[in-house]
């Protein structure tokens, strides 16, 4: 009945509206942004999460994270030289085990020697910060997972190397995703025109697109 005079039909916000909450949201992020950095550098009590990272991290000195981070950058190109030549075999023979490996270890002594250079309490507090706990979590699984199949010899060869693969490009999204958490406004950027894109490549007319992605933008 309420349908007959319009009552069950939602209300369109207006322009003002959602400008008003875009420009809060953008308040609250700066403000987060602002106590991460005071956080960082000391300029404000650590909260009960702060104080637990360093129970567990205890800090390193300077000549230690120097020695830390130049370690494992070297081993860092060593690998990621390897798997340069071991792309080759992945293209030419099929054989993704050897690239997925160095790839992997790769990545993982470079998180290594960021940890050495930013410290393991910043490194952490950053790494499981809200924003970031998601790509973090799948970025992490998606190396143990290349991991286990590249060594996984009794999965089969067809089945093997599509996981293997399938893994590898998780890990790289999630990894462009974490990096990008550090720019700016830059997964509301992606959020807003990964719908407009989507739309634009199924044909969708942009009026049409645009009013039902409005409230996403």
């Amino acid at each position: 009945m309420s349908s007959l005079f319009g009552a069950g039909e939602p209300k369109q916000r207006s322009y003002a509206d959602r400008a008003r909450d875009g420009l809060a949201a953008l308040g609250q992020k700066a403000s987060d942004a602002q106590f991460e950095a005071e956080g960082l550098l000391g300029l404000r009590p650590k909260t009960a999460e702060e104080q637990l990272y360093e129970a567990c991290c205890p800090s390193l000195s300077y000549q230690t994270r120097l020695i830390g981070f130049c370690l494992c950058m070297f081993a860092s190109f060593i690998l990621a030289l390897f798997a340069s030549f071991m792309l080759r075999r992945l293209l030419w023979r099929g054989d993704a085990a050897p690239f997925a490996i160095a790839y992997t270890l790769d990545n993982v002594v470079a998180i290594l020697g960021s940890m050495f250079m930013a410290g393991p309490t910043a490194q952490l507090k950053t790494m499981c910060a809200p924003k970031r706990r998601v790509s973090t979590t799948i970025y992490v699984l998606a190396l143990a997972l290349t991991l286990f199949f590249a060594f996984a010899t009794q999965v089969p060869d067809g089945a093997r190397f599509g996981c293997i693969l399938a893994s590898l490009f998780v890990q790289w999204l999630a990894l462009m995703w974490y990096t990008l958490s550090y720019v700016p406004f830059a997964h509301d950027y992606i959020c807003s025109c990964l719908p407009l894109c989507c739309a634009d490549c199924c044909g969708v007319s942009s009026s049409a697109s645009k009013g039902g992605y409005e409230g996403i933008v």
